[in-house]
């Protein structure tokens, strides 16, 4: 029997073996008694979630399901420590980065060979009707440095901190720019247009020398050739010496890619100082704290170092109202909080106590004013702990997730009176060129 005959024969034995497997550790997921603490990880386990109309609806209780299911699997501390046997068989080391080659593009300096601003590519076709949501900050790695830490799936650990890094791609700057340079010239006259581009964590939170070590792009100056590039018109928000001044707080999660309510607050001081706004101070409002947070660095990287170091999501109430109407993506609206009481949540997903999460719309009236002011804010997932320091400052305050929304904000500008439209984005969106196919579509409708 030839070589290819033999593995033709032996395909269905080799199908056969991987269901089988697959069966039997099903049945271990189904039978076994599951554990509810993490020896390893020295941690309580996530318990199974109590299920409510409202979670049965909007699916967050099947998501909380999965999490259960994943985090209290029977076997999942042996494999996890196989898995790192395995690493240690191959010579992976935990205490230096490996990986490929690619590196950012060097940013131009401002002004260099720039004539005209840049305009938007033609799209052939419009992305997806549910486009999922861009993956949190996985950049190529680069294998030709050596620095403490480990790098798994885009993602820098050191002392159980978990780092996004940023490549500049210029192609894709442009893009960006010229897809706010297109908002503003149809809002021109009608509305303000601000863009609040928000640093992550390891252009923030690293020091220049390890930036450097990483081949990463510097952040800052990413963000001033973005803002180089837009439209005079547009009303630029520059909060990176902001964040980079308050280095030693907690403007970051430690095992999720999002900034806390905290960075985010100083960032709506930048805003606030841009719109002739006087921001509130933090202790004007009502903090509330939500332990046990395991985020999307957890999650996606498999760092069981980073559970020993879980998060606590604080969260700032706002003072004139606190209730809000959430749309979901089947146009089903509910009433919802701005800081959501999320206590009994399961621990990947305390982020969404902010804003209703990533919903396609939804909107504010706060009755402690009466003015008429309107604010509309085009998001990413950042822009969630940012909102709620909005809300005590305008009598209507609207915000849509760029992914999901389908309507024109052009529309929602004129029928809702809106004076302030602000695009939050963080700087990995500007770089990912499904996430600028998806924000293109928005701006063009």
């Amino acid at each position: 029997m030839n070589k290819k005959n033999w593995e033709r024969s032996a395909r269905p034995i080799k199908l056969l073996l991987f269901f089988g497997v697959l069966a039997v550790l099903c049945l271990i997921g189904l039978v076994l008694p599951r554990p509810t603490v993490s020896e390893l990880e020295k941690r309580e386990l996530t318990e199974f979630p109590a299920i409510t109309w409202q979670s049965f609806w909007d699916g967050s209780f099947f998501s909380a399901v999965d999490t259960w299911y994943a985090d209290t699997y029977p076997l999942r501390e042996p494999l996890i420590a196989g898995n790192h046997l395995l690493q240690g068989l191959y010579g992976i080391q935990t205490d230096v980065i490996v990986g490929g080659e690619e590196q950012g593009e060097e940013i131009p300096q401002i002004g260099e060979g720039q004539v005209e601003l840049p305009t938007l590519p033609q799209q052939t076709e419009e992305p997806g009707e549910n486009p999922e949501p861009p993956a949190a900050d996985e950049p190529p790695q680069d294998g030709n440095v050596t620095a403490p830490g480990e790098m798994i799936s885009g993602i820098y650990v050191s002392d159980n901190v978990g780092y996004g890094l940023y490549y500049f791609v210029q192609k894709n700057a442009d893009w960006y720019a010229a897809i706010l340079n297109e908002a503003q010239s149809r809002l021109a006259g009608r509305a303000n247009l601000y863009s609040v581009v928000a640093p992550i964590n390891g252009g923030v939170m690293l020091s220049e020398e390890l930036q450097n070590q990483l081949h990463v792009s510097d952040q800052r100056e990413a963000i001033r050739y973005l803002y180089s590039r837009m439209d005079p018109g547009i009303r630029t928000v520059e909060i990176f010496d902001t964040l980079r001044a308050h280095v030693e707080e907690y403007l970051y999660f430690h095992t999720d890619h999002h900034w806390t309510a905290l960075g985010a607050y100083y960032a709506y001081t930048q805003y606030a100082a841009a719109a002739g706004l006087t921001p509130h101070t933090l202790d004007q409002f009502e903090r509330v704290e939500y332990p046990g947070f395991l985020g999307t660095y957890y999650s996606s990287s498999g760092i069981t170092s980073l559970a020993a170091n879980p998060d606590t999501v604080i969260a700032y109430r706002p003072m004139g109202t606190n209730q809000m109407k959430m749309t979901m993506p089947d146009g089903t609206v509910y009433d919802w909080y701005v800081v959501n009481d999320v206590s009994n949540y399961a621990s990947s997903v305390k982020y969404g106590c902010f804003a209703g999460g990533d919903q396609p719309y939804n909107e504010v009236e706060n009755p402690a004013i009466t003015d008429g002011s309107a604010c509309l804010v085009i998001k990413d997932s950042y822009g969630n702990a940012f909102i709620p320091f909005l809300v005590d400052h305008y009598q209507y305050l609207y915000w849509v997730d760029f992914r999901y929304y389908k309507g024109s904000i052009y529309d929602l500008v004129e029928q809702k009176g809106i004076r302030d439209v602000v695009v939050v984005q963080n700087i990995y969106n500007t770089a990912a060129e499904g996430t600028l196919s998806s924000l293109q579509a928005l701006i063009e409708r």
